[in-house]
């Protein structure tokens, strides 16, 4: 599935409802960037243009072929490793073949690597592999939103937050509106938390997928709560830990933006939440 594909199917798909009575419904807004969509994709994957590269060659037919073929089964897999990878009914891509993969998948990355070599571009999470591989540095995490001020609204989560070390989990927080005012959410449909070390406070890891879903605002009155969906991921940003964030006691924030329109930043505040608990199993 191509990526215009991908939007076109998730700008229909409809917003989990919220799972307690008496709760706001949040206004639906066109579609943004940002929900999870594991896609193939048609970019071209080489920087050569020069004419005679228009055309992949029969060597890199035969080398796309075998990719392709191990695709196509990675794809059946359940759970597939696949996040994001090159559509293989498209026969003019180049090498390297770019391939995205889950954090928990070392061994697939391992095995494709084995086979392909210098002919496949391999994340595993939100980190290169093999890790000597350099690339461009992940963005500065450390740069976040001020902490949520306790006299304009509180936060806590719907029950204890509990997931496998690699995998991804579907949960959610509790938003109560202190302040005088309505308060305008601006999200993509859910948040997405940051895995922090609870002595630091600094980010480790979090959700390195892509996100397509729309945008959504959740309207909160003065004394209300709203339960806002949260996505946890547990890939690993920092190189040391390795792909995924190990089994043990984690915290995690995510960041609020209180504005009127979700598809402009210069509309919204952003504040960021207290640290929460967060437990990695093994």
């Amino acid at each position: 599935m191509s990526p215009i594909q991908c939007r076109l199917l998730t700008a229909f798909l409809p917003r989990r409802p919220g799972a307690a009575a008496g709760l706001l419904s949040p206004a639906i807004l066109p579609t943004w960037p940002a929900a999870t969509c594991a896609c193939s994709t048609r970019s071209s994957q080489s920087a050569d243009t020069s004419p005679d590269a228009s055309w992949p060659s029969l060597d890199v037919m035969a080398v796309w072929d075998d990719v392709k073929r191990v695709i196509v089964r990675l794809k059946d897999e359940r759970p597939s490793p696949l996040r994001q990878w090159p559509d293989p009914s498209y026969d003019e891509h180049l090498p390297p073949f770019r391939i995205h993969l889950a954090a928990w998948a070392v061994s697939t990355a391992a095995d494709l690597l084995d086979q392909f070599g210098d002919d496949v571009d391999l994340t595993v999470g939100a980190l290169p592999f093999p890790p000597r591989r350099l690339r461009e540095p992940r963005p500065d995490v450390g740069q976040r939103a001020d902490q949520l001020d306790p006299y304009l609204a509180t936060v806590e989560l719907d029950g204890a937050a509990v997931v496998p070390s690699g995998h991804t989990l579907h949960h959610a927080l509790f938003l109560r509106n202190l302040s005088l005012d309505e308060i305008n959410l601006a999200t993509n449909g859910q948040l997405t938390a940051d895995v922090v070390d609870l002595e630091t406070e600094q980010v480790v890891g979090g959700f390195a997928g892509a996100q397509l879903l729309r945008g959504v605002m959740f309207y909160i009155a003065p004394g209300e709560i709203e339960r806002i969906p949260l996505l946890i991921g547990t890939e690993s940003f920092v190189p040391d830990l390795g792909y995924t964030v190990p089994a043990g006691q984690w915290g995690m924030q995510t960041t609020l933006s209180f504005g009127s329109d979700p598809t402009d930043s210069r509309d919204s505040v952003d504040w960021r939440t207290p640290v929460l608990p967060l437990t990695i199993t093994d």
